[in-house]
């Protein structure tokens, strides 16, 4: 006969079978004198609100921490206990019964739990996923006293092959077994509850392992449309309805596992806690290099590419227009590239254009003066004309023309404008007389138009040709060099024949009054001496630059003129309003644009500097 039993409830079975034999009493009586906490017959039985008869002290422990049913897991409306005073007579009749029998029984010796020694750190908390080698129970707390039945009674169970989350490993209440939490992003049955790690009893051999996860960043295509999974699984229980995957729309992940067993390879969707099966998806390519872009409109920072897979606290921060970033992870779909980068202190993914992409350091945009893309700026009794050459970020140009000139030439300029032709060059005469000089935004194929002039002016004048008129006089100085005059006086043309380089000139307010700003200084002849002084003579205002053009008229018996410097203009209160604006705001414009690139240059370096630093230290 044994003397040592394999469980503490063999010794209940022993006693169990032997009154069978002696009293007749079926097996089933014992069952139900057994408290479902304590698993020994109870003492002060009573009745919870679930139908369960428990010990009364171990049922208002259980009640002091948990709302819910020790047999069933749920959820109780209330911790009424009723006494079962019938089962506690059935017991005292059963103990009564048996009051002879206990000297002819053996004494048994029961073997005590093994007691382990808490060897770990415990507890730990992380992110870990584990293969189920067999069947485990699953308890409420960590204590084999707090495991769990169904609905029907039968153990509420974790069947073996399974991948959990685990969040947490910790000692037992009463034991030193170790426990293991499952996180909360498993299915619903599954959040919050414990199992244990390895047997109870002696050998203590593992329940199940601890499956390597690997934490890396990938991009894929999903294959079809499908729900996610709450954990690596592919079962019914664990989908995830709310979280989508959509054909054909690029998705990052940032972890993976192998099944032990199936070998299937399961993908966590970056930004979440939910799993896909890698047989669902298409591997797409990263960059391996470190690419820097220049972001052309506001772009969303999402902790997924595909910004539906997470909530509104996964899309981080709107990236602004003109930033500058770099990344080394980028997936290069048609037009639009998928990166992932750290801007402002949040790390995450946007959607960018290939146009967006730096190849090399941004050239440096708008260095040279204001003034000098002003290719015309003229002013003719109430007649104004203003050109004005906007550079644009990818460097093109874009002509602003302001105009209020004779029928003819407005419509030769709405012409050019709408074959998005350049106006290159343009003059007003005082006797209704015209030139205007056009090309294509490259320069090339350029061509003149003139109006009301002399069939000598129309032979000698080319396209590209600076012009000036007078009340009988023009002057005209060619793109290739040779000038052409008729009109003006010896000592001018003298002058002109010497000069090496033709600055500016014109004929003031229309008249005769010729003056001219070339390599030997400033020539002029009865011009008055306040224009002199104010415009052709004196050192501009301090900012100004250098003189570009200027033009004057005569407007209601008063001289008003416009000068045109490299950085700032002068312009006299007879000026059209129009143009004073959008002069000044074209300054202002040119400026911007170049301090702006400036600015993305330096970034741009200092991006590089980070880059190669981090490669040197890695």
């Amino acid at each position: 006969m044994r003397n040592v039993f394999d469980e503490p409830n063999d010794y209940m079975d022993h006693i169990s079978s032997h009154y069978i034999d002696h009293y007749y009493l079926p097996m089933e009586s014992l069952d139900s004198f057994v408290c479902p906490i304590t698993f020994e017959v109870m003492v002060d039985p009573v009745v919870a609100v679930d139908g369960h008869s428990y010990e009364r002290a171990a049922i208002e422990q259980w009640f002091g921490t948990n709302n819910t049913s020790p047999a069933t897991n749920c959820v109780l409306p209330s911790t009424t206990l009723v006494p079962n005073h019938a089962l506690k007579r059935a017991i005292a009749e059963f103990r009564a019964l048996s009051m002879p029998i206990p000297e002819a029984l053996p004494s048994p010796v029961i073997a005590p739990p093994p007691i382990l020694t808490r060897l770990e750190n415990l507890p730990e908390v992380g992110y870990f996923i584990y293969h189920i080698l067999e069947p485990v129970q699953l308890c409420a707390q960590p204590s084999l006293n707090t495991r769990l039945c169904r609905g029907d009674g039968e153990p509420s169970v974790l069947p073996a092959n399974e991948l959990v989350v685990v969040s947490r490993r910790e000692y037992g209440i009463d034991t030193n077994h170790v426990f293991l939490q499952l996180a909360a992003s498993n299915d619903a049955g599954l959040r919050g509850l414990y199992i244990l790690e390895s047997q109870y009893l002696a050998p203590q051999v593992a329940c199940l392992e601890r499956v390597a996860v690997v934490r890396e960043i990938g991009a894929f295509v999903p294959k079809i449309t499908s729900q996610s999974f709450s954990r690596p699984s592919t079962c019914q229980k664990c989908i995830d309805k709310k979280i989508k995957i959509t054909k054909g729309q690029v998705i990052s992940t940032n972890m993976r596992v192998v099944h032990p067993t199936t070998g299937v390879t399961y993908l966590r969707l970056e930004g979440t806690q939910n799993w896909i099966p890698s047989f669902y998806v298409n591997r797409c390519q990263l960059s391996n290099s470190h690419l820097v872009y220049n972001t052309q409109h506001a772009a969303l920072l999402c902790t997924n590419i595909d910004p539906s897979l997470v909530s509104d606290a996964g899309k981080l921060i709107s990236i602004p227009s003109g930033a500058l970033v770099a990344t080394k992870f980028a997936v290069m779909a048609d037009l639009r590239h998928y990166v992932r980068i750290n801007y402002d202190g949040y790390v995450g993914w946007c959607t960018l254009l290939m146009t967006e992409l730096l190849p090399q350091c941004p050239p440096r945009l708008a260095e040279q003066p204001a003034g000098q893309f002003i290719p015309v700026a003229i002013i003719q009794d109430a007649y104004c004309l203003l050109v004005m050459n906007e550079i644009q970020e990818n460097g093109s140009i874009k002509q602003h023309i302001v105009y209020s000139v004779p029928q003819s030439l407005g419509s030769c300029i709405r012409r050019i404008m709408a074959t998005k032709r350049h106006i290159t060059h343009a003059a007003l005469g005082p006797n209704g007389e015209w030139y205007l000089s056009d090309a294509n935004p490259d320069g090339t194929d350029a061509k003149c138009y003139s109006y009301n002039t002399t069939f000598e002016f129309q032979r000698l004048v080319k396209p590209k040709a600076r012009v000036a008129f007078g009340d009988y006089s023009f002057l005209v100085v060619n793109q290739d060099g040779p000038v052409y005059e008729c009109g003006i006086t010896e000592d001018a043309a003298l002058r002109l024949k010497l000069s090496r380089k033709i600055h500016s000139f014109g004929f003031f307010c229309g008249g005769e009054e010729l003056f001219i700003k070339d390599n030997y200084g400033t020539y002029c002849e009865e011009t008055p001496k306040w224009f002199q002084k104010d415009v052709l003579l004196n050192r501009p205002p301090k900012g100004y630059g250098a003189l570009c053009s200027v033009s004057s008229t005569s407007n209601d018996n008063a001289c008003c003129y416009v000068a045109i410097h490299e950085h700032n203009f002068k312009a006299t209160n007879g000026v059209n309003n129009r143009m004073r604006t959008a002069l000044k705001e074209f300054y202002s414009r040119h400026q911007e644009i170049r301090n702006a690139r400036r600015q993305l240059i330096s970034q741009y370096e200092q991006l590089i500097s980070c880059v190669i630093l981090y490669e040197a230290v890695k």
